[in-house]
């Protein structure tokens, strides 16, 4: 069971998964239409990025995240399924034929996210306290604007992309307790140290207004708040369960529920 798990959770499937309910519900929520092709290219869009940006340029007996070396340990199996997905990925590009401000939005954000761990000496990723607007922003740029980037302007939906940004903002901070183990990069959870959970209680309170004052998500607070009260208790047991389960399944758990709440309303 804990090697399924594992498969699972390291494999970054579930985190495609949730991509995928967030990106759907999005548009179906506030686009009032919804594809299910262009949720499935954003979720395998997703585990490419996160692949190549884990393993591409890290070796086993560098220090890695027990992630990184997982997948290093089975790369074989997931360079076979990397090939698969990219194959449906390139299918995906041209069947759902993308506008030219969306292609070249989908260039920029792969682009960042190169640059994001390439060169490994000089990238962004190492720049002080940017590693999480850098994330937030790349997901927020997929999942939300990349479908309705055309009306970028027209329905204020900026609104909306400004409080997903603090949803994911968040959640990076709440990784970087993780990531402080293995990682000498200066971060929010080094600066704070035992005032991080503070901060991560501000951030959830800020984002619980944030939604509220929304004027999109107003028939959404009983939801949104449910939402805030899980994260609540993520901030509240940082790590002490087990962290497989939390860091890779928990966390990103509070955005496939917040996809499934833009769905199902």
């Amino acid at each position: 069971m804990k090697k399924i798990l594992a498969f699972y959770l390291y494999g970054n499937f579930h985190l495609s998964l949730c991509g995928f309910v967030l990106s759907y519900g999005f548009q179906n929520y506030f686009l009032k239409t919804s594809t299910v092709f262009l949720s499935t290219f954003v979720s395998i869009a997703i585990f490419i990025m996160y692949y190549i940006q884990q393993t591409f340029w890290h070796n086993i007996n560098d220090e890695n995240s027990d992630q990184t070396n997982w997948l290093l340990h089975n790369k074989k199996i997931f360079d076979k399924i990397f090939v698969g997905l990219f194959i449906i990925e390139i299918f995906l590009f041209f069947k759902l034929t993308f506008s030219f401000v969306q292609i070249i939005f989908l260039a920029f954000l792969s682009i960042i996210s190169i640059l994001y761990v390439f060169p490994r000496k000089s990238a962004l990723r190492n720049i002080p306290y940017l590693k999480n607007f850098i994330i937030s922003a790349i997901w927020t740029g997929t999942l939300f604007i990349l479908p309705s980037i055309e009306n970028f302007f027209s329905n204020n939906l900026w609104q909306v992309y400004s409080a997903f940004f603090i949803f994911y903002f968040l959640l990076t901070v709440i990784f970087d307790i993780k990531d402080n183990e293995k990682d000498s990069i200066k971060t929010f959870a080094n600066l704070l140290g035992k005032k991080m959970q503070l901060l991560l209680h501000f951030l959830n309170i800020f984002l619980l207004f944030g939604f509220y004052l929304t004027p999109f998500f107003k028939d959404l607070k009983p939801e949104i708040f449910f939402i805030n009260l899980y994260i609540y208790f993520l901030i509240r047991f940082i790590g002490k369960p087990n962290k497989l389960l939390y860091y890779h399944g928990l966390i990103d758990l509070s955005s496939l529920l917040l996809g499934l709440i833009l769905y199902l309303k």
